[in-house]
């Protein structure tokens, strides 16, 4: 027989007690316990997660350096920073001396797109290049974004959160794109669209040239060839990763300095050449995921959808300098950014994929003119040696 007995302890007739259920003090000490297993546990998953995301996004990078090689090994040469093979023919069959606007806005992964199994993608974009007539917008945007509308897995950093989210967004028209190809330390004016021979990397421009393994002449393991870019989100970012800072002064001198002078701590200031001082306006629609945004589009060749610079370190700001209407229209300096911790990935010529660590030697020319260095030794550290194909350089990491 049992009976109660003081406390909620039963008692069973014999004088002996039996345990019912925890009391309210053990209760708060057992769930105690468990909050703090938990809080001790959930950084090591979250690590755990982020290692694993760092892997695939290494293997994905791997594989984007990887798949110029089978382009170089078919076509004896190395795939271009601007232009495709048709819209070279384009040229040649209407005789233009030089670039129309738009005609040679296609970056390199287009040409990539048959050697990744994506040839229907190309071939979308490519016949729309073929078969535009002289007097058109060569080619029409609006079948260059049914090419472009492929999401590829491949393309994006699984720790970039905007990209993953892009996969699965059916408004999101752009394909994404989080890895870049390396512009050295030679910065660019006009959109992408001028001075495009004035390149230090392995890429170039197909309208003025097309080079082959043989640029590298400081060695394939020696010269980095992609690196990553985080994405601008959705309503753009004051932050340094996925955002871009105005740089003031249009019509100046422009240097790493100018760019970092950008920031307030870790944000930017402003963004428009009259609103870089005191409080920050709304961020304009040049600078979010709708606008001129960082990898906004695998097939585009703005500086800001598809290269990088090794002039500031890695995790550093990027930054354009136009008008406040058109704000890429003049320099763009990109620098290499991502969400793992302490770094960047970056692909060498010979496919092998580093960890660059923000601290990586740089220089200490903050104040030099950004004025497109051809040739010599990089004035930017280890970090532009290893940007630079062929400066002579004896730098490795």
């Amino acid at each position: 027989m049992l009976t109660w007995g003081w406390g909620g302890k039963i008692g069973k007739g014999d004088g002996s007690v039996a345990r019912g259920a925890f009391t309210l003090v053990e209760l708060l000490v057992v769930i105690a316990i468990i909050g703090m297993l938990v809080a001790l546990l959930l950084p090591a998953v979250q690590a755990a997660r982020e290692a694993a995301r760092r892997m695939q996004c290494t293997n994905n990078l791997k594989q984007v350096a990887l798949t110029t090689h089978t382009f170089h090994d078919a076509r004896m040469k190395l795939p271009v920073g601007w232009n495709i093979s048709a819209a070279m023919a384009y040229y040649q069959r209407h005789n233009l001396t030089s670039p129309q606007h738009g005609k040679h806005r296609w970056g390199m992964f287009v040409e990539l797109l048959p050697y990744i199994e994506r040839a229907s993608s190309y071939e979308l974009i490519a016949q729309a290049i073929q078969n535009a007539t002289p007097t058109a917008q060569v080619p029409g945007w609006s079948r260059v974004q049914d090419g472009n509308t492929a999401k590829i897995p491949s393309f994006i950093c699984p720790s970039d959160g905007t990209g993953t989210a892009s996969l699965n967004e059916p408004n999101d028209r752009e394909g994404r794109l989080s890895y870049h190809f390396s512009m050295a330390d030679g910065v660019t004016a006009g959109e992408g669209e001028t001075n495009l021979a004035r390149f230090r990397g392995p890429f170039r421009n197909g309208f003025y040239n097309q080079t082959d393994m043989g640029i590298y002449q400081d060695g394939t393991s020696n010269t980095i060839a992609f690196s990553e870019a985080v994405m601008t989100p959705a309503g753009g970012s004051r932050t340094i990763k996925g955002g871009i800072g105005f740089a003031p002064n249009p019509n100046g001198a422009y240097t790493p300095a100018d760019c970092l002078g950008t920031l307030a701590g870790r944000e930017y200031r402003g963004t428009g050449s009259g609103s870089m001082t005191g409080s920050a306006p709304p961020i304009p629609g040049w600078f979010n995921s709708d606008g001129d945004a960082i990898g906004k589009k695998w097939c585009e060749a703005l500086p800001i959808q598809c290269v990088f610079h090794t002039i500031l370190p890695p995790n550093s700001p990027t930054c354009v300098r136009g008008s406040d209407n058109y704000p890429t229209s003049g320099w763009a300096l990109v620098s290499a950014t991502s969400n793992h911790t302490g770094g960047v990935n970056a692909a060498m010529g010979d496919g092998a994929v580093r960890f660059i660590n923000d601290s990586i030697n740089a220089g200490n020319n903050l104040s030099l003119t950004i004025s497109d260095p051809l040739t010599g030794e990089s004035p930017y550290g280890v970090w532009g040696a290893l940007g630079s194909v062929s400066g002579g350089e004896s730098r490795s990491l």
